[in-house]
């Protein structure tokens, strides 16, 4: 058996170095319409203090996410330039009263010429919270609640979002 330094064995000190995740489900739509459910791994505490969202997993730095395949069983690592759309269960967030989002229905039109309705949801600053800073925030992925889920879309394939 392989020993750490210290003289324990190297599973359990790997495993005091694990960080201990959450199994999140979420729905892939790639860029050629193709749908697939995926089991993605979420952080128990992130910067914001609460758990960490597939929100925050798709506009994180890193290309590859671990995930797995729900068809399958297979672990696979999806790019995530490669992805659409991810539509998770919703609420997008917990709403207090300090924090009230600005809330605009809309039609998002895909490069594919998909073309998806709902309702974008954010806080920001009041000298930046139009729909254009939304939009233009440098968040990869916007989020577009569908009643009881949320579509998070890739805006490199956004073609455009009209007001409804």
């Amino acid at each position: 058996m392989l020993k750490s330094a210290a003289g324990r064995p190297i599973s359990r000190a790997v495993d005091r170095l694990r960080i201990p995740k959450n199994r999140g489900d979420v729905e892939v739509t790639g860029p050629d319409g193709e749908t697939r459910p995926y089991s993605v791994f979420l952080a128990e505490r992130t910067s914001h203090g609460g758990p960490e969202r597939v929100c925050d997993l798709l506009n994180g730095a890193r290309e590859f996410l671990p995930a797995i395949d729900c068809k399958t069983d297979a672990m696979t690592f999806l790019a995530r330039s490669s992805i659409a759309i991810a539509r998770v269960a919703g609420p997008l967030w917990d709403v207090d009263e300090l924090n009230l989002p600005v809330e605009h229905e809309v039609e998002v039109v895909l490069s594919t010429g998909q073309v998806i309705a709902g309702l974008i949801s954010y806080v920001l600053p009041v000298e930046n919270c139009r729909v254009v800073d939304y939009l233009n925030d440098p968040a990869p992925f916007l989020a577009l609640v569908e009643g009881e889920r949320v579509a998070l879309v890739n805006k490199r394939y956004v073609q455009r979002v009209t007001l409804r």
